[in-house]
């Protein structure tokens, strides 16, 4: 039978022979963990970040399993352990927990679901210290016992800096969502009179890149971080010793067992996976906690701040009128959590305390600067200083953090100038102040309501022209594709803004034709305009003139022309499913023809009535033309576009906050080139209709 010897008795022979695999699992756990941190390390030297933010390696479900892994020999209660390098590896473990932690704490203020992460961390440090005390106990840990003591004092010591900063989250986030929202309040308010030009543009952005970086709180530079990383140090220094000391106890015979460890070869390549790991996380918090030092003076007395423990009095509310109803026993229960609350109040002020003087230990020696010498505060840029969002801990660092947030910008920026085929288009092709906005739309039938349908129209007719080089075409859409993303900016804020407000454009009809023009460009990527092929058998061998006329000629059918009836899709069948909700957000395919038929019969009528005689040559510099005045009369309204970009944004979250800053760098650096142009432009308003006066 499977399992049993030949005596009946079980056969546990083959029970450790998967173990050094486990063991490499163990490594490959490790190195993870060490790669994190080295690039965080490395981003922030290459960056001149030299905060370290965690961009990689922080506080989340899986390096905390990571974490989890490269424990296994720590928590292995009986495997033999009996070499020396076996021993380490039980040491190098725990050690290791010390140093992630301390690469923990610049992420808590990212992280959104920081109890949970924090109590699971808390959970790992108990089951380890627990582990390792058993072992201590029953031989299976024999040697180094100082220094595994010494490090579960600093794996504690490190838990409850985490738990203690993880506190006061919450509470400094609102300190600093309150600041950004007046900010901001106050930049769009202070910016509403200001004139289109190239240095407000670059103000805007500018501001809000600051701000949106600077929006969440950096526990890496507080004196948390601080006592985080000195903890992290004396915790490499001890794994050190115990090596160094290894090394020399060899000549001793029974300083160590003989024998060999179920894990076999597997423990040497973990001891050398997580020690290089320590050495490697150690790095970012300790040249964090050392480069504030240089620019910090020594405050003249300590003291808690009022938001490490304002969350913590928030919890001690008053007896409600209810609970007063009950009699004694809701009294003695709130009573009891009063002092529970007061009991973790003490707590948290001398946590506080102790590692505020912990991160000024070194400062104090450095006051005559012959530990470091200090660091001239950069230049910092006064309107950008109005904006730092801060709690006290940071106070500082606005003046360190700007040059390389700003160069960090300006790489950004660079980013987004490499394609510069809507610069060409425009500065190559457009009129004198944009004065063909409205060639192929002169007639006034009904106003022109968004820029997206109008503007997709006329490209759709320009790439279906024949003997036109594909070079110009390619080009010409090149150019469209970038100047979208602004005509949708600009459309996109009409839709927002009161009816009351627009003369010449109804929102919602600018929401449901921008959806329309999504579905034409979509089309035309495949050389289509609805079910009209452009490269079909039926259009292939026609001239320009003729194309147009069966456009024509197919808009005049009734699936073009007969809007389907309010509030269905197409026909009885259709009207019994959906509500009429769900067909004004998503607006059918027939409904979608309706809209996109009536631009294109409005163009196709002028460029027949007026290029009747003209090559396909002459019709598509026309087109070509008209196309690059309407992305350059729409590019006149972005002045307001990047300011609600900017400003507007209160109501974000901080993901939202930072991608909408980069798209207002995006888009500054992409329209750099032609914005002399713009600037001198005439401003008609953001309705394609007000060209037209």
């Amino acid at each position: 039978m499977r399992g049993c010897a030949a005596s009946g008795a079980l056969d546990d022979t083959l029970y450790t022979k998967p173990l050094p695999w486990i063991g490499l699992y163990v490594a490959a756990a490790s190195f993870l963990c060490a790669a994190a941190m080295a690039f965080d390390a490395y981003s922030g030297f290459r960056r001149r970040m030299l905060w370290f933010p965690a961009r990689l390696f922080s506080l989340n479900a899986t390096t905390i399993t990571l974490l989890g892994v490269a424990n296994k020999f720590p928590v292995d209660l009986n495997t033999s352990m009996p070499r020396s390098i076996d021993q380490l590896t039980k040491l190098s473990g725990t050690t290791l927990i010390c140093t992630v932690m301390a690469n923990f704490v610049p992420s808590l203020g990212m992280d959104l679901n920081v109890a949970s992460d924090v109590v699971a961390v808390g959970i790992l440090v108990v089951t380890v210290i627990v582990n390792v005390c058993i072992q201590m106990g029953t031989g299976v840990i024999y040697a180094f016992l100082p220094e595994h003591i010494t490090i579960m004092i600093l794996m504690m010591a490190q838990l409850v800096v985490l738990i203690s900063s993880a506190v006061s989250v919450k509470t400094t986030r609102q300190i600093l969502e309150g600041q950004y929202v007046g900010h901001c309040k106050r930049a769009y308010d202070r910016t509403a009179k200001d004139s289109f030009s190239r240095s407000n543009l670059a103000s805007y952005i500018e501001t809000a890149w600051w701000m949106a970086q600077n929006y969440r709180p950096k526990y890496g530079v507080s004196e948390m971080g601080s006592a985080s990383a000195f903890f992290c140090l004396v915790a490499a220094i001890v794994l050190a010793e115990a090596v160094l000391r290894a090394l020399f106890m060899k000549s001793s015979i029974s300083a160590f067992c003989s024998g060999t460890s179920d894990y076999r070869w597997s423990t040497t390549l973990v001891l050398i996976v997580q020690a290089a790991a320590v050495v490697i996380g150690t790095v970012a918090p300790v040249c964090r906690w050392l480069y504030r030092i240089q620019f910090e003076k020594v405050p003249g007395a300590l003291e808690v701040e009022e938001y490490w423990v304002m969350r913590l009095k928030g919890w001690k509310t008053p007896p409600s009128a209810f609970q007063l109803m009950m009699g004694w026993g809701w009294k003695i229960v709130d009573r009891l959590k009063n002092s529970v609350l007061d009991g973790l109040i003490r707590l948290q002020s001398r946590v506080v305390l102790s590692c505020k003087l912990i991160h000024l230990t070194p400062q104090c020696l450095n006051k005559g600067g012959w530990l470091f010498k200090p660091a001239s505060s950069p230049n910092q840029n006064e309107t950008l200083e109005y904006y730092v969002l801060h709690v006290e801990w940071e106070r500082d660092w606005g003046k360190v953090i700007e040059k390389s947030e700003l160069k960090d910008m300006k790489k950004w920026k660079r980013r987004s100038i490499k394609d510069r085929s809507l610069v060409e288009l425009i500065n190559e092709h457009s009129t004198q102040g944009f004065k063909d906005v409205l060639a192929f739309y002169g007639a006034r039938d009904e106003p022109l309501n968004c820029w997206a349908l109008p503007l997709v129209t006329l490209v759709s007719i320009a790439v279906s022209l024949p003997g036109i080089c594909p070079n110009s075409v390619g080009s010409l859409l090149r150019g469209v594709k970038l100047g979208r993303k602004y005509v949708d900016l600009l459309d996109r804020n009409l839709s927002n803004k009161d009816p009351s407000d627009l003369s010449n454009a109804d929102p919602s009809t600018v929401r449901k034709e921008t959806k329309v023009a999504e579905t034409v460009w979509h089309d035309l990527n495949n050389h289509k305009w609805f079910n009209l092929d452009w490269h079909g058998s039926r259009l292939r061998k026609k001239s320009g003139k003729q194309r147009i006329e069966a456009i024509m000629s197919d808009l005049a059918s009734s699936s073009y022309r007969k809007p389907a009836a309010s509030g269905s899709t197409n026909g009885s069948s259709s009207s019994k499913r959906g509500s009429s909700s769900t067909a004004s957000s998503k607006p059918s395919k027939s409904r979608q023809k309706v809209r996109a038929s009536r631009y294109m019969y409005r163009a196709c009528t002028t460029i027949l009535k007026d290029y009747k005689d003209q090559t396909e040559v002459v019709l598509f510099e026309g087109l070509r033309r008209a196309i690059s005045d309407m992305l350059g009369a729409c590019l006149t309204n972005l002045h307001p576009a990047i300011r609600d970009q900017c400003f507007n944004t209160s109501y974000y979250s901080s993901e939202e906050r930072e991608m909408s800053a980069r798209n207002a760098v995006s888009i500054f650096g992409e329209v750099e080139g032609i914005l002399d142009s713009i600037v001198t432009a005439p401003k008609k308003g953001a309705c394609m209709e007000n060209w037209r006066i």
